[in-house]
Order: C-alpha cells, then sequence, then structure tokens
C-alpha cells in the first residue's frame, strides 16, 4: 500500500511521462572527425619523417628551399601567437591578485565572503593555467625533473625535446582534446553555469578553456619539435630559436 502510494506521488501530474531529448550523434561529428583526420595525419606524418631520416639526401631536399621556409614561417607564427597570448594571459595574473586582496580583506577584516569572488579566483587560475600553457611551453618554463637533459649539448637536448614532443606531448595533448570534447559540448549547450547561489553563472566558459588550452599548448609542441629537429640537422642553431 504504501509503496503504492509513493510511487502515484512520484508520477508527474497527469500521468505524463517527460522523456529526455537525445542529443544528436550528429552535432558531435564533425569535430571528431577533424581530430580523428588529424591522428591519422600525425602518424603518417611520423612514419615519413621516420622513412626520410633512413635516407639524409631525400630530408635534405625536403627541409630545403620553400619547404624550409615555409617550415619556419609556421614555428615563427606559433610562436608569435603564443607569445601575445602570454602577454594578454600576464594582465589576468593581475586581476587574479587583486580578486584574492579583495577576498582576504573581506573575510578577515568585514568577517564576510561572497560565492561570487571565491569561484572566480579558481575560475581566473585555469584561464591562466591552461592559456597561458603554451607560452611556458615557449619560454622553457614548465617544471624539467631531470638531471640528464641540462648536462646534454644542444643537439642533445633538441633530441629529448622531439623524443618528448611526438611520443608524449602531442598524443596527451590530442587524448584531452578527444576525451574532454563531450563534457565540454554539453556544458555548453545547456550554458551551465554555479550550482551555488550567488555563484558565476558561466561556469561553461571557463570549461571551454579546457580544449583551448591544450590546443595552444599542441602547436606549440609543433613548433618545438619542428625547432628541435632542424637543431638536429643543423639547420638552426640555438641562439637562432631564442631569437625567433
Amino acid at each position: 500500500m504504501l509503496l503504492s502510494m509513493a510511487s502515484n506521488r512520484c508520477e508527474p501530474l497527469g500521468g505524463i511521462k517527460y522523456k529526455k531529448k537525445p542529443v544528436k550523434s550528429s552535432q558531435k561529428q564533425p569535430f571528431k572527425n577533424i581530430l580523428y583526420f588529424f591522428i591519422d595525419t600525425y602518424c603518417l606524418a611520423i612514419y615519413k619523417i621516420t622513412t626520410l631520416y633512413i635516407s639524409s639526401s631525400s630530408l635534405g631536399r625536403c627541409f630545403c628551399g620553400q619547404n624550409m621556409n615555409l617550415l619556419k614561417r609556421l614555428c615563427s607564427w606559433i610562436d608569435t601567437a603564443n607569445e601575445w597570448i602570454g602577454r594578454g594571459v600576464a594582465w589576468v595574473t593581475l586581476g587574479l591578485v587583486l580578486v584574492v586582496f579583495v577576498d582576504v580583506v573581506m573575510r578577515y577584516v568585514f568577517n564576510t565572503s561572497f560565492v561570487f569572488i571565491q569561484e572566480l579566483e579558481w575560475h581566473l587560475f585555469a584561464f591562466i593555467f591552461l592559456i597561458g600553457a603554451g607560452y611556458t611551453l615557449l619560454h622553457d618554463g614548465h617544471v624539467r625533473v631531470d638531471i640528464i637533459y641540462q648536462r646534454l649539448g644542444y643537439k642533445g637536448r633538441a633530441w629529448i625535446n622531439l623524443i618528448g614532443v611526438i611520443f608524449f606531448l602531442l598524443p596527451g595533448c590530442i587524448l584531452v582534446i578527444l576525451t574532454s570534447w563531450n563534457f565540454v559540448y554539453n556544458s555548453w549547450s545547456i550554458m551551465e553555469g554555479s550550482p551555488d547561489p550567488g555563484g558565476i553563472p558561466f561556469r561553461y566558459l571557463v570549461k571551454g578553456t579546457i580544449p583551448g588550452g591544450f590546443f595552444l599548448l599542441c602547436l606549440q609542441g609543433i613548433s618545438l619539435g619542428l625547432h628541435s629537429l632542424f637543431q638536429i640537422l643543423g639547420m638552426e642553431d640555438i641562439t637562432e630559436e631564442v631569437s625567433s
């Protein structure tokens, strides 16, 4: 009896059962197809570079003339883009310092606090961390726990950078972009906000920086890999990379 009454109370008014509208998979397919195409192209490029490296003459012809200038312009464009993006992110760090300062004053002087300010702190931190990752890689600012790298010459370092980019950095970035796409897509589709009263109603924006930040990091990884390859082949000096 009690179970039947409980089930009747849980049933919507009028006996109408609402069904959640499924999200069409075709809406997610175009971007995924592009990513899968990029993965296939990436694997093919690794295979081609490996086969070209076996015959040094073919590799020399590949990275000479217009091809060399095109790849160097690509690296310069990526480096310049992340440089300007990083400079813009630097101003956001100033905003983060001010927000934390206001939060501390409100908490310890006026004995009050706001959910909006607390959420704004980690929103800004996430934006700085993700969007500034490519800029940090450009200036070799990521933490290295390595006692071998610092003892090597510039060609040995170039080899480590190239191997790390090919087998760790680029696959890791692609993996994060792929796995976070549905997560970000669902957040944007409902314009997700904070579940707490008084919180920031734009949580979908900060979630959108996950694939965006790793895309910038992936681009900078491509530039780092090309710079390292040029140094291994003797087509670029370490001072030329720093000046660019």
